[in-house]
């Protein structure tokens, strides 16, 4: 009886050690881990518009799960680019905020201060159509607003509640519901567009599909802004 007890005993040893084997294998085989991929991030904070350069970036092995479509993989990917949008230090990098180096050459950068209801809920890296809402015809009860540049890219937004300025990453308070939006336009929209944020009276419209929409104003629309 003694004997049959003891291989019993060992038996359940044996079978407890088999149990636990199987569970360290099958939790430590990389073949039933989550894949992992190599990406590159940013080295430090790196400000929208700045020229990209190899190395301002640094690999690093993320989940596969963690990445999609539009995350940048290889360098060659941020040859000849620039950002749109701040790219934070170690975060991922989306392709759709990178554009080519050559695309802005021609275009300036303004700071209008404009308030909340009429910023359209728009942020840095957005496109918006520029209006002049002043009473251009006073004879008329209804004027419409006056588009002063289609497709007009938001760089950088400060405003109040310490949000965060997409141009330095600094956060900035305010007493105020003003914010200071900084746009990036045609030179030969900058003075209007300056104007009319002097005299409070510019508004913004969010372009939900930017390729649908002409980067410059049509014939119809600059013969109505002279008119």
């Amino acid at each position: 009886m003694d004997k049959k007890k003891t291989i019993i005993t060992i038996a359940a040893i044996v079978l407890g050690l088999l149990v636990a084997l199987f569970a360290w294998v099958n939790i430590n085989n990389p073949q039933d881990a989550e894949a992992s991929v190599n990406i590159l991030v940013p080295a430090k904070d790196i400000s929208p518009y700045s020229k990209l350069q190899a190395d301002d970036f640094k690999t690093r092995t993320v989940k596969e799960g963690e990445v999609d479509s539009y995350t940048v993989l290889e360098s060659a990917k941020l040859q000849d680019m620039i950002t749109t949008v701040t790219l934070y230090a170690n975060k991922p990098v989306d392709k759709r905020s990178l554009s080519l180096a050559s695309d802005t050459s021609n275009k300036q950068i303004i700071g209008v201060l404009i308030d909340s209801t009429r910023l359209s809920n728009a942020t840095a890296g957005d496109y918006v159509d520029v209006y002049w809402v002043g009473d251009k015809t006073e004879t008329t009860a209804v004027a419409p607003a006056i588009i002063l540049s289609r497709k007009a890219q938001i760089i950088g937004v400060d405003g109040e509640g310490g949000s965060t300025s997409g141009l330095s990453g600094q956060k900035i308070s305010a007493e105020s519901k003003a914010k200071a939006v900084y746009l990036l336009v045609n030179p030969e929209e900058a003075p209007y567009i300056i104007q009319g944020s002097m005299k409070n009276s510019i508004a913004l419209s969010k372009v939900l599909n930017p390729q649908s929409v002409p980067d410059v104003l049509t014939t119809e629309e600059e013969e109505a802004d002279v008119q």
